[in-house]
This record gives structure tokens, C-alpha cells and sequence, in this order.
């Protein structure tokens, strides 16, 4: 891959994805909108996330997956300029630790991973993020409203952040930042975020419109959503 016109060459933008396989995604939105509407959501959000940061060329895109065979991600080398790598290691942490590190050195100066379900997430933020490992900030971090984080990068491997971590928990932010100042890191916040994964958060991205992709917001929403009055007073707020 030609590493020309990216505003940060030597960097690597990681996204870390399922396979979007149906009851093995997006479970926490399954009991409202059933396994394959919620699987269906996820390869847009997939989607849409690859398209946007590679669209914006700040930096080479990776891509890794669970299954890199799978035929939702060996499509998206069709349609963009990217690698795939296949995740490896028995936990969360372990494997973005080792994307991280398979991904640093040698000519790459800096990589940033992020997910794919974070709406509000945008190339800008990336951005800023790049430019502060640039300017000698060791890591960066885009907490989540619900204490997770959206986005983490840095210059070299830590792998101490990432043990030791309860994932998918509202401590993981604070113990990164706990480990950053363990290490004598320096650590720089983006603005915060936050993700979808129950109805609420759906919800809450139908009614804030900051929609993913071609996805229909009020078929899909009022079809999958809308099938009882507590689902109703949760789109109403």
C-alpha cells in the first residue's frame, strides 16, 4: 500500500472488527431488535466506519478482524485502500496489544485503534490524535460516556494498559489512566464520546441523527424499535 497523500504517513489507524455474525454481535441490542437486525446494524456501522477514515486519508487503515476470511471483511479490500489483520491473543487487551505492536516500528512513528460503534467518533478527532503522539504525547485516549474508551494510540507499545483490565466495564478508562500514571505516561484526552450497544443508545442515535451510512433511521428504528410502549417512551425520552 502507497503511504503518499496521507496527512500522517508514518502512522497506522487501526480498526478493530467482528465478523458480523448473526447472534455474535451487537448482543446487548439483540433482546429489542432481534439477531439479525442487530447483526445488520453492526456491518453498517463496519461499513461506515471503514469509508469514512479511509476516505479521509489521514493515515494508512488496517483492518482487524476476528476472521479476516469472513466475506464481510474480505469485501471491504474491494472497495478501499487498506490491510487486513487477523486479531490474535485470548483476550481483548492481549489482542489490541498486539495489533498495537505488530503495527509499531520501523518506519511507523505512531498508531491509533479505534472501534466501529461509536458514532460521534470522526476523522477529526483521529486527527487530533495523531498530531499530539506527533508532538511527543505518549498516548491518547477518547473516553466513552459509559467509562470505556472509543480510541487509544501511542508511539511505542505499553502493554502494562492493557492487563489487568476489566473489559466492556465503566473502569476502563480510569484504570488506563491509573496505568498511564503508573508508567510516568503522558496521556491526552479527546473529547468524549459515547457507543451503542443497548436499545437506549439506538435510541438516543435516532434521535440525535448522527446516522451511519445509507441506513434508514426512521424504517429501521420504527420496524425494529417501535414493537412496544417501553420501547416507544425509550425513543421518546
Amino acid at each position: 500500500m502507497s503511504v503518499t497523500g496521507f496527512r500522517f504517513a508514518h502512522s497506522r489507524l487501526l480498526i478493530f472488527a467482528k465478523a458480523p455474525i448473526v447472534g455474535q454481535v451487537k448482543t446487548r441490542l439483540i433482546p429489542a431488535i432481534g439477531a439479525t437486525a442487530a447483526c445488520d446494524f453492526y456491518r453498517q456501522c463496519l461499513h461506515t466506519t471503514v469509508a469514512r477514515m479511509v476516505h479521509a486519508r489521514i493515515a494508512p487503515v488496517t483492518v482487524c478482524a476476528t476472521d479476516i476470511r469472513h466475506p464481510d471483511i474480505q469485501v471491504l479490500t474491494q472497495h478501499y485502500t487498506l490491510r487486513l489483520c487477523q486479531q490474535r491473543g485470548k483476550d481483548l487487551g492481549e489482542r489490541m496489544a498486539q495489533a498495537l505492536a505488530a503495527n509499531l516500528g520501523g518506519n511507523v512513528q505512531s498508531a491509533i485503534l479505534i472501534g466501529t460503534d461509536t458514532p460521534g467518533l470522526t476523522p477529526g478527532d483521529v486527527a487530533a490524535g495523531f498530531r499530539q503522539l506527533k508532538h511527543g504525547t505518549d498516548v491518547v485516549m477518547t473516553p466513552t460516556e459509559d467509562g470505556g474508551y472509543a480510541l487509544i494510540g501511542m508511539r511505542q507499545i505499553h502493554p502494562a494498559l492493557f492487563q489487568a483490565i476489566p473489559w466492556s466495564t465503566a473502569q476502563v478508562a480510569e484504570l488506563t489512566r491509573r496505568g498511564c500514571r503508573t508508567q510516568k505516561l503522558s496521556l491526552y484526552e479527546l473529547p468524549i464520546r459515547w457507543d451503542i450497544d443497548c436499545a437506549a443508545d439506538l435510541a438516543r442515535y435516532y434521535r440525535e441523527k448522527c446516522y451511519f451510512g445509507r441506513l434508514d433511521p426512521v424504517t429501521f428504528v420504527t420496524k425494529n424499535l417501535l414493537t412496544s410502549e417501553t420501547d416507544h417512551r425509550i425513543i421518546s425520552g
